[in-house]
């Protein structure tokens, strides 16, 4: 019966054409040649980074400027727009999961010079970054190898910033992202960058906390999809109101959305976002694009809604 879902398992992640989480459960990760590849696959991102033109402020849609290099999807432009418009104060950022060449900070880090910590829960993540940065960034960036926790992120965050006043926070964790953001006060990040869970429609949601929640636990139908996690862009909103942020939208394609703080906000006259109106569906996910079968947000819920909720 395990080797059955064993097999299972293997066959739908090849089929939604996850082929990096296949290879994963057989390949060592951390060898010469994938290493090599990462670094050259970094190099040509950053390329095309520092070759990027100026962003110029033509609307207030933050949509209007989204394009990726390093970014899942338009976070890139996004955050190029967003600090062209409100300025920069230390340049300094942290990073709550990421990519050792997807994630939201090296387009800021290669385009304008910020320099900050990042901190992921994958070893392989962790090294390459820190293997491009010391072969071709040569700047103060690092990247630790932490599993966080309510208990323990300001800690280690105060480890690596001793400023109070950061530009931004990014987090990106598939768990208990809305916990952690909850839990920070060791740092006043100016614009936070949060993942929601555009499967939880406009419901104001979030998984229950949990210090050793794995996404991978929670596969289920259609195929081997990973849909219970984070929380709605609803509860999102509620907990930037509640922390001084407003929403200042979101990327088209339903996964990441952005907040100013309150006060800069309000010298720059930037109004809140109704979270109904900025909400976009996941665009993989309806679109079928892993699964092979397009599904509504309302559809995707159907698959987890007997799992844990906690109301916000």
């Amino acid at each position: 019966m395990i080797m059955f879902k064993s097999i299972h398992k293997y066959f739908n992640l090849i089929s939604m054409g996850r082929y990096s989480e296949f290879l994963m459960l057989f390949i060592p990760w951390d060898n010469f040649l994938l290493n090599l590849y990462r670094l050259k696959k970094a190099e040509k991102k950053y390329q095309k980074a520092i070759s990027m033109p100026p962003v110029v402020i033509q609307s207030e849609n933050i949509n209007d400027y989204e394009f990726s290099i390093f970014s899942q999807n338009g976070e890139d432009g996004i955050l190029d727009y967003i600090f062209e418009k409100i300025g920069t104060t230390n340049k300094k950022f942290v990073e709550i999961g990421c990519g050792h060449t997807e994630n939201n900070s090296l387009y800021m880090i290669s385009k304008r010079n910020f320099a900050g910590l990042l901190i992921d829960g994958g070893d392989w993540n962790v090294k390459a970054f820190n293997n491009f940065n010391k072969k071709r960034l040569k700047s103060n960036n690092i990247a630790i190898k932490k599993w966080v926790t309510k208990e323990n992120i300001n800690d280690i965050i105060s480890k690596y910033i001793t400023d109070k006043e950061i530009d931004y926070l990014s987090i990106d964790i598939d768990g208990s992202d809305y916990w952690i953001w909850d839990s920070i006060t060791c740092v006043s990040p100016r614009v936070v960058i949060m993942e929601y869970n555009a499967s939880f429609g406009l419901k104001s949601i979030t998984v229950p906390y949990n210090a050793s929640f794995n996404v991978s636990e929670f596969g289920h139908p259609p195929k081997f999809s990973y849909w219970y996690h984070g929380a709605s862009l609803k509860a999102l909103s509620k907990l930037g109101l509640k922390k001084g942020y407003i929403l200042l939208g979101t990327e088209k394609k339903g996964v990441n959305c952005f907040f100013l703080r309150k006060d800069i906000a309000d010298r720059l006259e930037i109004n809140h976002q109704n979270p109904e109106l900025v909400f976009k569906d996941h665009f993989n996910r309806t679109q079928g694009l892993e699964t092979k079968i397009p599904l509504s947000t309302d559809e995707q819920f159907e698959y987890i809604k007997n799992l844990d909720f906690i109301d916000i």
